[in-house]
């Protein structure tokens, strides 16, 4: 019992400073967060570091986590004032430290740079040396993305076939961030086409700042049902990453927007229009999220004609990778083709998986 009592007393202590160890944390994402580990269960992680306080992460958007290796101690000819805290120490290394925190946690030095660079700060501040700021390394590159097929089969009185695919891939280096986004729906009703679609867009985003941004998109496709033989359309502007928080990103967008329609009667429409936007993604709980777009074409000299977009899709995750999507894409033209409905509305069930 006493031996017990002995190994208890000698392993606690050990398990307190495991807790309390920096954790570096690898979102699905391609987002990576560091915090020191007060609270887990089986739905979220809860971290505290000094930028974002105490926050939580959900269990399933985390991909992987490693535990972060321990600043470099010295302890040989190294004054006190190397163990003070930041705002006791002199404004030219607390800015210094500043930039290098900014650097960090804006993924451009790794996790071990980071603490080998602020060790040697503080050591050199404490020994009176004084060396250029390092320059950081080459910005990672990261890509990610997404795969999505579903059907709808059914044969009665009336046979039918749908077929609907999707496929996104993002590309994201330090200020610039690419998306492409690629769908399809096919389909027939006892062998008669219903449903013939193609639809493909490219927008790449740069960061002015940590809120603005500027963008230029463009896309391309084609709707047999709606009579478009093809369509293309392109236009720049500006945006701002209005709310970001661990659970809720919400952005709006201004701009311009050309798009040239050549349609089933040998018709063709070229028309400009001012671009509205906003999209927001929301993670509901664990295994649910939530996203959703609404883009906004009034035309430039009569806004009465316009066209409008929206989107929403909401996913269960089954695992880090595979989920399951229902979304809802309602398309409204007030100039559509003759003989077609104004409005275009998709109800799509798929099976995906990221990576």
């Amino acid at each position: 019992m006493r031996r017990a009592l002995a190994l208890a007393c000698i392993a606690l202590p050990g398990l307190g400073f495991l807790h309390a160890q920096e954790t570096q944390v690898f979102l699905r994402n391609g987002d990576r967060v560091t915090g020191t580990v007060v609270a887990e269960d089986a739905s979220q992680l809860t971290l505290t570091n000094a930028v974002f306080g105490r926050f939580s992460l959900p269990v399933v958007q985390i991909e992987r986590r490693t535990p972060m290796p321990p600043a470099v101690a010295v302890t040989n000819n190294v004054p006190a004032a190397a163990s003070q805290p930041i705002n006791a120490l002199n404004p030219a290394l607390a800015r210094k430290l500043d930039e290098l925190q900014a650097v960090y946690n804006a993924n451009r030095i790794s996790t071990e740079e980071y603490h080998r660079q602020r060790s040697r700060l503080l050591t050199e501040a404490d020994s009176g040396v004084t060396r250029a700021a390092p320059i950081p390394p080459k910005p990672t590159v990261k890509i990610s993305g997404e795969a999505q097929a579903g059907m709808d089969l059914g044969f009665a009185t009336k046979d039918r076939q749908f077929y609907t695919g999707r496929f996104k891939l993002a590309h994201t280096q330090s200020r610039l961030r690419n998306a492409a986004d690629y769908s399809f729906t096919y389909g027939y009703i006892d062998g008669e086409v219903s449903a013939n679609r193609m639809d493909g867009s490219l927008k790449s985003d740069y960061n002015l700042t940590r809120r603005f941004y500027l963008y230029n998109s463009g896309g391309a496709g084609y709707d047999e049902i709606r009579k478009l033989d093809n369509y293309y359309q392109f236009g720049p502007g500006a945006g701002d990453h209005l709310i970001k928080r661990t659970n809720f990103v919400l952005n709006i967008e201004g701009g311009a927007n050309f798009q040239e329609q050549n349609r089933a009667d040998g018709t063709e429409n070229e028309t400009y229009y001012y671009r509205l936007a906003q999209d927001a993604k929301w993670t509901l709980g664990p295994r649910l999220s939530l996203d959703q777009k609404i883009e906004f074409f009034p035309q430039w000299d009569n806004v009465t004609e316009y066209r409008l977009r929206f989107e929403a899709n909401i996913k269960y995750w089954l695992n880090s990778h595979l989920f399951v999507n229902l979304s809802m894409i309602d398309f409204y033209d007030t100039m559509p083709a003759e003989g077609v409905e104004p409005n275009d509305l998709q109800i799509r069930s798929t099976i995906g998986v990221r990576f």
